[in-house]
Formats: structure tokens, C-alpha cells, sequence
């Protein structure tokens, strides 16, 4: 009996001993899962604060220009998709290299910090302002039209002029402004606003230009001229390239000429039809010459037509303005597409010579 009594006595203390163990070893378990939530929540917040420095001027605080590229392209989207106003405003400060020259550049940086907390006092929340670079600022101003951006621009012209930079004195700036039109690149719609500032810097400065829906370059300045090195060597793509940058201009000329809207839309719609047969010769010719690239081309096409396509019918309900479409043409389906991306497979054309049946035109 006591042979017994002993025996239970050291099952209960070996049971004792692993119960003693499992709990230990569950608290290590319990602290580690503690110190990695720890350190998980050090790593999210390090992971935000390096996000947060690459975004944003070191200077200023403001955002920097790689966070504006990032958000402008989602902006033009919603603007687009809900056909809600977008301004974008560029504001360049006068005469500022003087101001570093005079009274050094440490100054001047004070001065750039006073000016980013004005034009921040005086926007709304969802504004995106960030510094451009040295003394240029962009703002880009959801749900505000060309008249609201006037005031939005005069308002900030007018403080910036009004704030107070000690030995420096007064600091004023010029702003250039437009607004997008539906559909319109972000390319064309930027060098309209810069266009507009070059004119507010012209006028004599410390002014504010806006570039109206109304108002065209010269005829001369958005023409696009063929030079004879883009041709690729096959004559089917060569010839058709030609074909559809003259179309394109004469589109062009007839948008500064003609008023009537019907006209308009037969030109476009013989344009479109020009392009999208190309397009399918094109794709054609990359299949017989075996250009790797071939099916991310094709995708490219379809995704230009598409937009064309929108921009076609827009244009015909009279929206988006017609300025939009010839932007559409000659920035993202000429100069983009044709002078960018066509370009890549011309080494693989003229490997072979100027491409399978380089003379003979697609069936």
C-alpha cells in the first residue's frame, strides 16, 4: 500500500512538473506574441513616417512633386468619371534668385517656408498643394471651375504680396491657371497652365493669367511635322504614320476655322476610322515579323480606341470640348503612342529589311 502511496505521490508531481512546463511555455508564447505585435506596430509606424519623407518637401513641409504625380492621374480620373470641375494652378514667386543672391540662400529658404504656410492657410482641405521645385508651387483644386479658380488665384496672389519677410521685404508671385477639360492629357492640360504663366511672368508679373476653353496656340505651334528618320523602313506603317499626322493637322486647321460642329464630328469620325485601320495593319505586320512585344501593343491599341472612342461620342453630345480630343490626338495617340511606343519595334523591322512584305500593303 505504501509502494502505491508512492507511486501515485510521483505521477502527481510528474504531472505537476509538465503543467508547469505547458504554462511556461504558453506565457513565453503569450510575451513573444506581445513583442512582435510591438514590433509590428514600430514597423507599420517607421514604414509611415519613411512613406511620409518620401512625399513631402523636406523644406517646406509641403508635399513634394512625386506625391503630386502620384495623385494627379487618380484626380483627372474622378473628375472625368463624375464630370466634376478641376483647377490646376501654378504659382511661381518673382524675381527670387535676387532674393538668394542679396541675402543668401538660408533667407531665402525662410522666406519659402513663410510663403508654403500662406497659400496653406488660405486653401481648403481637400486642395493638393505641393512645392515644384526652388520657388515654384502647384495646387491642384478639386470641384473649382475657371471663375472660382480666379478668386482662388487673386486670393493667394494678394496674401502672398501682403505677408511679411523681414529684411527681404516684399515677396510677390505670378500665377498661371486652367481648367481640365473632360478627357484632355495631363501633359496638354499642364502646358496650358504653364502657358498661362509665361504670359502672367510677360504682362510684368505679381498678376494672375488664366488659360480660358476658348482660347488656341498659333496653328504653327501645335502641328506636328513628319521627319523623315521616325519612319520605321516598312512603307505600309511609314506611309500610314504620314497619312494620319496630316489628318491630324488638317484636323486642327478646321477646329480654328470652322464653327460648325457637324463638319467637325465627319472629320474626327474619318480620323478614328483612319486610325483604327492602321492600328489592325499594324498588328499584322508585328505578327509576320514575330515582335515580342506584340500582344501588349495590341492591348495599348485597343485601349486608345476605347478612349477615342468616348472622346468621339463625347464630342457629338458636345462634350468634351473639341480641344480635348485634338489634346487626346496629338499628345497621347501621336507624340505617346506613335512617337514613343511604335518606336521600339522599328529595330525589329528593320532587321528584317523593312518587315515581312515590307512593300506590299496588308491583306
Amino acid at each position: 500500500m505504501v509502494l502505491q502511496a508512492d507511486g501515485r505521490q510521483d505521477c502527481q508531481e510528474q504531472l505537476d512538473r509538465v503543467i508547469a512546463e505547458k504554462d511556461a511555455v504558453i506565457q513565453d508564447l503569450l510575451e513573444a506574441k506581445a513583442e512582435l505585435a510591438n514590433l509590428t506596430q514600430e514597423l507599420q509606424a517607421s514604414n509611415e513616417s519613411l512613406k511620409k519623407l518620401a512625399q513631402t518637401d523636406e523644406l517646406t513641409g509641403l508635399n513634394n512633386r512625386y506625391y503630386f504625380d502620384r495623385r494627379i492621374d487618380e484626380e483627372i480620373e474622378r473628375a472625368d468619371r463624375y464630370a466634376t470641375p478641376l483647377m490646376l494652378l501654378l504659382i511661381d514667386l518673382d524675381h527670387f534668385k535676387q532674393v538668394n543672391d542679396v541675402w543668401g540662400h538660408d533667407t531665402g529658404d525662410q522666406v519659402l517656408v513663410k510663403i508654403a504656410e500662406i497659400i496653406r492657410q488660405q486653401i481648403r482641405k481637400p486642395d493638393i498643394l505641393a512645392r515644384w521645385g526652388g520657388e515654384e508651387f502647384v495646387l491642384l483644386a478639386p470641384q473649382t471651375a475657371l471663375h472660382g479658380g480666379k478668386i482662388l488665384a487673386e486670393k493667394l496672389r494678394a496674401a502672398i504680396g501682403a505677408g511679411h519677410y523681414g529684411e527681404v521685404g516684399q515677396v510677390t508671385a505670378s500665377i498661371g491657371l486652367a481648367e481640365h477639360l473632360g478627357g484632355e492629357s495631363y501633359g496638354s492640360w499642364f502646358r496650358r497652365a504653364d502657358q498661362a504663366l509665361y504670359q502672367a511672368k510677360h504682362l510684368g508679373r505679381n498678376r494672375v493669367v488664366s488659360y480660358t476653353h476658348d482660347e488656341r496656340m498659333p496653328v504653327a505651334r501645335v502641328h506636328l511635322e513628319w521627319k523623315s528618320v521616325w519612319d520605321c523602313g516598312n512603307q505600309v506603317i511609314d506611309t500610314q504614320h504620314r497619312q494620319l499626322t496630316a489628318l491630324a493637322n488638317d484636323l486642327i486647321d478646321q477646329s480654328l476655322q470652322i464653327s460648325d460642329t457637324d463638319k467637325l464630328t465627319q472629320s474626327l469620325n474619318i480620323l478614328t476610322e483612319q486610325i483604327t485601320r492602321h492600328f489592325a495593319d499594324e498588328e499584322k505586320i508585328l505578327e509576320q515579323i514575330r515582335y515580342p512585344d506584340a500582344a501588349q501593343h495590341a492591348s495599348r491599341h485597343r485601349s486608345l480606341v476605347r478612349k477615342m472612342q468616348r472622346l468621339n461620342s463625347g464630342m457629338q453630345r458636345s462634350e468634351p470640348k473639341p480641344s480635348a480630343f485634338f489634346a487626346f490626338i496629338m499628345d497621347e495617340m501621336l507624340v505617346g503612342h506613335l512617337l514613343t511606343e511604335d518606336v521600339l519595334y522599328f529595330p525589329y523591322i528593320r532587321i528584317q529589311g523593312g518587315g515581312a512584305h515590307g512593300s506590299q500593303k496588308p491583306d
